[in-house]
């Protein structure tokens, strides 16, 4: 860092004496921070610290604002915005050896900073300043937490924000696509039914029609080897009736689910150009019903995205701990990330889709669990020959226990014991914070419960166990 000369026109005892940590030290402790410390100024633009750096000092900020943040290879993580009069750097009993980020100073920042190797003496001279330096260092600690949380939960919604909306594209497209098909083909309705009125029906053709009118619409798609003869047969009749379109036409009758021999039934004892009217007026209706099911489906589909985040982020409920259905959890998950499992070809098993058992716990803290350890099995699939994935649970007494399990290369036994650590990824740069699974450990210990897996080559499984139901009071 470049140093200038301070500001000597700040009266430093004042200041300190207004900091909110100092309230209860006594004034001549204070006075330690001028007897060991370093008064400087730096510029805008200078950095107080950056990434990789031993950790030497204690900072004090006096005047001026510093942007620390992190970095990885997508760019800058946002971190927060110190303003002085502030503390920063080394406190007592920190275990901070390297600087994990950056501190730029946004404005020219007054500083007051003592070597680390002082606060040992500290410690054994001056206690009320050590309680109050230890006392800001764990609120430290909980901003970190709860930053590292929230930037890790965006993490995850990011990871899935172009699946989902792959996702929400399709039923969106397909709505569009079918609506304005409909309108299309309510232009040929009303001709076709004004010439229906001049038809002569016998009893047997109109109680087809109606019957087809009414019958359900097919839920499955009928095979190549069932299609071809079908198609092919209603094209010749529709031939010898004189249609100008029989491809299309047999096309939309098939997709409907209408026989061959329901077509003959209806021509009955019309003549062939009147039996065509018939027909094609009974297909654009049909095909309407279908295009109407459609948009009923595709709508039905957006809905049910829309709930599987709401439920995930818990946008309609309070911070406060709510019971939680474990496995409804897994199921939005798993939709949220349909597009990269889709991508990926993986196959899935296990009794996931079973429903009841509940557990305790902060809003979406639990689908941030399933996100990081979905994300984490997908991503070690990749290139694998045949990827699998099962999700298994089982209750015990008034735990749960969930197993995520891959077919993938395995952890490496000299890493597995770093897999739980801060800021520690095998992934590739870019693809990963290193907080994932810690974050998703704090989590599951703030609910009682436990975070672990187990690994060897081709086989690896993270599980989580918890408490079921709300904790009882003491």
């Amino acid at each position: 860092m470049e140093r200038i000369a301070p500001d000597l026109e700040i009266v430093v005892p004042e200041v300190l004496a207004h900091m909110e940590e100092f309230q209860d030290v006594p004034p001549e402790q204070l006075q330690w921070f001028l007897d060991h410390g370093q008064r400087y100024a730096l510029e805008a633009g200078s950095f107080l610290f950056q990434k990789g750096e031993e950790a030497r000092w204690m900072h004090l900020i006096l005047r001026g604002k510093v942007d620390v943040y992190m970095t990885n290879a997508a760019g800058k993580i946002p971190g927060r915005i110190l303003e002085g009069p502030t503390l920063t750097g080394v406190l007592p009993f920190s275990r901070l050896k390297l600087t994990n980020g950056y501190g730029a100073c946004l404005e020219r920042c007054e500083m007051l900073s003592v070597p680390a190797e002082r606060i040992p003496e500290l410690v054994r001279t001056h206690y009320e300043l050590t309680r109050s330096l230890v006392h800001a260092m764990t609120g430290r600690v909980r901003q970190f937490t709860e930053l590292a949380l929230q930037n890790e939960k965006m993490m995850a919604l990011g990871k899935m924000s172009a699946g989902l909306a792959h996702e929400l594209n399709n039923p969106a497209a397909a709505i569009a696509r079918s609506s304005q098909t409909l309108l299309e083909l309510q232009n040929h309705l009303l001709p076709l039914l004004g010439r229906w009125q001049e038809l002569d029906l016998d009893d047997d053709a109109g109680m087809c029609l109606m019957e087809l009118l009414q019958q359900p619409l097919p839920t499955t798609e009928p095979g190549l080897l069932a299609r071809r003869p079908w198609r092919s047969a209603l094209e010749d009749l529709l031939d010898d009736w004189g249609s100008e379109d029989s491809g299309t036409l047999a096309d939309s009758l098939v997709d409907s689910g209408v026989a061959v021999a329901s077509v003959e039934k209806l021509g009955g004892t019309l003549r062939p150009k009147e039996a065509l009217v018939l027909v094609e007026g009974l297909a654009l209706l049909l095909e309407m019903r279908r295009l109407s099911s459609e948009v009923g489906i595709s709508a039905r589909r957006i809905s049910d995205l829309v709930g599987s985040v709401k439920r995930y982020t818990h946008m309609d409920r309070g911070l406060d701990p709510v019971e939680v259905d474990v496995h409804e959890t897994l199921r939005d998950t798993l939709t949220l990330l349909n597009h990269k499992v889709k991508q990926s070809g993986i196959a899935f098993g296990g009794n996931y889709l079973e429903t009841g058992p509940k557990v305790w716990v902060h809003p979406g803290e639990l689908g941030q669990i399933w996100t990081n350890l979905l994300d984490n099995a997908i991503d070690a699939l990749h290139g694998q020959p045949d990827p699998r994935i099962g999700i298994n649970s089982a209750v015990k007494g008034e735990r749960i226990r969930v197993e995520i399990e891959d077919n993938g290369p395995g952890i490496p036994s000299e890493v597995a014991s770093e897999m739980f650590k801060p800021f520690f990824t095998t992934k590739e740069a870019g693809k990963g914070t290193g907080m994932g699974l810690e974050i998703s450990r704090q989590i599951a210990q703030k609910m009682g419960g436990e975070l672990g897996f187990m690994s060897e080559s081709g086989r690896t499984v993270f599980y989580l166990e918890a408490p079921l139901g709300r904790p009882s009071k003491s």
